[in-house]
């Protein structure tokens, strides 16, 4: 029986497209077939577009799944660059009916549905009131905190707790989450390579002196977005924040980007680029405002995204290989969290006998690997 010997993906740089489909190759198949998967207009020489498929013991290429997502495309410089933090640079350290159940918890001991109840209230009561007031009552000229205490009561009062109840205890519960657990590190937190992107894109900047493009943020957000992000550590990387709740527009969906563009002085939307992980009301604004736009999702691609737009836009699986599009190389031997070490790292370090691999010499060397018994 044949060997198989697997290998991954190749890209197109001509059509702009990637092959994903898994291959295996068998020992003695001389190269990569191509064919056309969708019906699309690709080469078939196999010279600008290769097909990875599966193969079998039988057959040195067999067809299996196919599909294609396009490649990333280098842009130039822009002039500016915006990034809607939100499931890109910051994310919520629970769901958020985790959040709703606990901080009742904590001011009523009372005993409350499991928290993917609160969630799924939570996101149907949230949809509903964005339908209702746009932009966190903006056009209503209602306040931010009164829309969110509307969006609260609503959700515990889907999950049954009972009106005399939640009339008691909101005065301190609505204060806990709006002021504090969702403005700040209790309920959120960065996503993994944020600090780390942001940090290249600083030096980046730097790197190119006068020429180098501002960076904002625009983001369906209410203004409690600057202290968030403060709070995260991250604000300063930014030259301005833009929230819908500041600057959206329901019969303008591009307002939020021509308001980012006034704060610089721009005027040509092609040398802008938005960021963001949300398509509906975010990469398509932009689009119809002109802008280059970059979905941030990751696997799997065989999943379509709704995009009744029709907005064009590149597309990468994290917010690091936005570094790519950039032009900015990283650092191959840069090191890269895995899993977390506990109990090399996190010992005490005033007691270096907390660690039981250290041999009590007080020098260097004096770790130990551990003994592996049997």
């Amino acid at each position: 029986m044949a060997r198989s010997v697997f290998a991954f993906i190749a890209l197109s740089t001509a059509d702009g497209f990637i092959g994903v489909s898994p291959l295996v190759r068998s020992r003695g198949a001389s190269k990569l077939g191509a064919f056309d998967p969708v019906g699309d207009e690709l080469p078939k020489d196999g010279s600008d577009f290769k097909i990875l498929e599966r193969a079998t013991s039988s057959s040195s290429l067999v067809k299996s799944t196919k599909m294609l997502v396009r490649a990333p495309e280098p842009i130039p410089t822009p002039a500016l660059l915006t990034i809607d933090p939100v499931g890109t640079l910051i994310q919520h350290r629970e769901p958020m009916g985790m959040f709703f159940r606990e901080v009742l918890f904590d001011y009523s001991g009372l005993r409350l549905p499991r928290p993917d109840i609160f969630h799924d209230a939570y996101k149907m009561v949230y949809a509903e009131k964005c339908e209702e007031m746009p932009f966190f009552g903006k056009e209503a000229e209602v306040s931010s905190a009164e829309w969110w205490r509307d969006v609260v009561t609503r959700t515990y009062l889907e999950v049954g707790v009972p009106d005399d109840l939640l009339e008691e205890y909101m005065p301190e519960v609505f204060p806990e989450l709006h002021e504090k657990v969702f403005t700040g590190a209790e309920g959120w937190e960065l996503t993994k390579d944020a600090d780390f992107v942001l940090g290249e894109i600083a030096s980046w900047q730097e790197s190119l002196g006068p020429k180098a493009p501002k960076l904002a943020c625009v983001s369906d957000f209410d203004e409690r977005l600057p202290l968030l992000l403060e709070g995260l550590g991250i604000r300063h990387y930014f030259d301005a924040v833009v929230t819908s709740k500041e600057s959206a527009s329901f019969e303008d969906p591009a307002a939020p980007f021509d308001a980012a563009l006034t704060k610089f002085a721009l005027t040509d939307a092609k040398g802008a680029v938005h960021v963001s992980a949300k398509i509906e009301g975010d990469i398509d604004a932009a689009c119809a405002a002109g802008w280059q736009a970059v979905f941030v999702k990751g696997p799997p691609f065989s999943i379509p995204e709704a995009n009744p737009t029709g907005a064009v836009y590149q597309r990468v699986g994290d917010i690091l290989r936005f570094l790519d599009i950039l032009g900015i190389e990283v650092d191959p031997y840069r090191p890269i969290e895995t899993t977390r070490l506990v109990g090399i790292y996190d010992w005490d370090h005033d007691d270096p006998g907390d660690y039981q691999g250290y041999d009590g010499s007080g020098g260097g060397g004096g770790w130990e690997a551990p003994t592996i018994k049997g």
